[in-house]
């Protein structure tokens, strides 16, 4: 047994000699070096596989995901222009109709400036015919009453130089008597006799006591008032 067990381990020493002579060191450095050259190729070509596939499933998310980005912006500036759009429109609404209305108010303003001016040249001219009216009425009025009131001083002085001379008709007749109307003539001579009496019983006071005739009295507006001139025979 002893012998055995020291042949095992020189046959274990032999066999380990001639596979480290088979399986040298240096031998399997060589091939330990190629196989890790061979396993860096595979992993190598496995890894850019899956590289690849990853860049490309991440390119695939990056394009899926900007493209909805883009079209988010896309529809957001889609929804600015819409919104641009719909203001200016409202905008040029708004301006067409506050156009039409301050082309209506500016209508009325005018047609009622028109309606005013006319209403002005209405009254102005009312007011004008009312003044000329009133002067013209006026004038005729005062050309009557000064008219009035000289023949009022005429038919005065013509009293007052008739009732003195009746009042001196005693018992002749006054020589201007024949330079009267025919019927003044036959009035005064029919009331001679009364009109003598009235008049020597009421004494004459006033203005009438004042006059004389032939002289200008007091009412008369001119000289050629106190006479009478008679016409034809």
């Amino acid at each position: 047994r002893r012998r055995l067990a020291i042949l095992r381990k020189a046959n274990d020493r032999i066999q380990r000699c001639f596979r480290g002579f088979l399986y040298g060191r240096e031998r399997m450095r060589k091939r330990h070096q190629a196989a890790a050259r061979i396993q860096a190729l595979g992993r190598g070509v496995a890894d850019r596989k899956v590289c690849q596939e990853i860049v490309k499933s991440a390119i695939g998310i990056q394009s899926h995901f900007r493209g909805m980005m883009d079209r988010k912006y896309v529809k957001h500036l889609h929804a600015c222009m819409v919104k641009l759009q719909r203001n200016w429109r409202r905008f040029q609404a708004q301006l067409t109709v506050k156009r039409m209305v301050y082309e209506k108010v500016e209508g009325i303003r005018l047609q009622r400036q028109q309606v005013l001016r006319q209403k002005l040249e209405h009254a102005a001219a009312s007011l004008f015919q009312r003044t000329w009216l009133r002067h013209r009425d006026y004038e005729i009025y005062a050309a009557k009453k000064r008219e009035k009131g000289e023949a009022d001083k005429r038919t005065s002085t013509m009293l007052v130089a008739l009732y003195i001379a009746t009042s001196n008709l005693r018992n002749f007749v006054h020589p201007w008597l024949r330079h009267l109307p025919k019927d003044a003539q036959d009035v005064l001579l029919s009331i001679k006799n009364p009109l003598q009496r009235t008049m020597a019983q009421v004494p004459l006071t006033g203005k009438l006591a004042n006059e004389e005739l032939g002289r200008r009295g007091l009412r008369v507006a001119s000289a050629k008032h106190l006479y009478y001139d008679q016409v034809g025979k």
